[in-house]
């Protein structure tokens, strides 16, 4: 389950990084 919410944080923080 903690996985799960690290990679959905992961996915959001990238994109706000690199997906600009």
């Amino acid at each position: 389950l903690a996985s799960q919410g690290l990679v959905s944080l992961k996915d959001i923080w990238i994109n706000i990084h690199y997906g600009r």
